[in-house]
């Protein structure tokens, strides 16, 4: 399987529900409202308000919220939001809508939405040697070998240019081992090299060097 879905396929939008606050209290806010606030990886909680919300953007910020509390509620009724909103003239809620794309999801999230839901174990690990990922995948996955290095690449570049697979056994003098390009952005001498040890800096072709 060769065929990369459209990245469309991991594009979503949803509304949170967020709060308009003054700027000058953005740092008090933040720790009043530490236990709601959103809490997703690699999203900001703080943002610049919309034109539609009629406040002085110099003014006036958006803090965008969790949907639920911890105990599962609407994350309005939770006291600390509930007495604000009810206490604080300066404070107005409002929503913010957030959207997901690609660069967002991590390695086990996309692959884990790409391969069969037979397939337990998601690869993700890898062995790094200077530009190159090294992975070692089971049978179950092979088919699936181009998506898994493409996922591979794209969430570690730019330090990551080529993806390899090992292929057979090691079974030389040498320990060196045939390899299969997953995904590269590299034509010519793509095996070549530099890792750094103990502060030396070896450059080596790695189809033919054990390391």
């Amino acid at each position: 399987i060769t065929d990369f879905p459209p990245l469309s396929l991991f594009y979503s939008k949803e509304d949170y529900p967020a709060l308009i606050i003054p700027v000058k209290r953005t740092a008090e806010l933040r720790k009043i409202l530490k236990d709601v606030l959103l809490n997703r990886p690699k999203t900001k909680a703080i943002y610049p308000i919309d034109d539609d919300d009629n406040k002085d953007p110099k003014l006036y910020r958006k803090m965008v919220l969790n949907k639920k509390s911890s105990t599962g509620k609407n994350i309005l009724q939770h006291p600390i939001v509930k007495k604000l909103l009810e206490d604080d003239d300066d404070i107005t809620k409002s929503t913010f809508s957030m959207e997901t794309t690609y660069e967002y999801w991590s390695v086990e999230k996309v692959l884990r939405q790409l391969l069969p839901s037979k397939i337990i174990e998601i690869p993700t690990s890898f062995e790094i040697v200077g530009h190159i990922a090294h992975m070692n995948l089971k049978d179950e996955v092979l088919p699936y070998q181009y998506i898994i290095g493409k996922v591979i690449f794209d969430k570690n570049q730019p330090a990551i240019k080529t993806v390899v697979n090992k292929v057979g056994k090691i079974d030389n003098e040498y320990r060196t081992f045939e390899m299969k390009i997953l995904y590269s952005t590299l034509t010519d001498n793509w095996s070549h090299v530099s890792v750094k040890e103990e502060g030396c800096t070896f450059d080596l072709d790695f189809q033919n060097v054990y390391w």
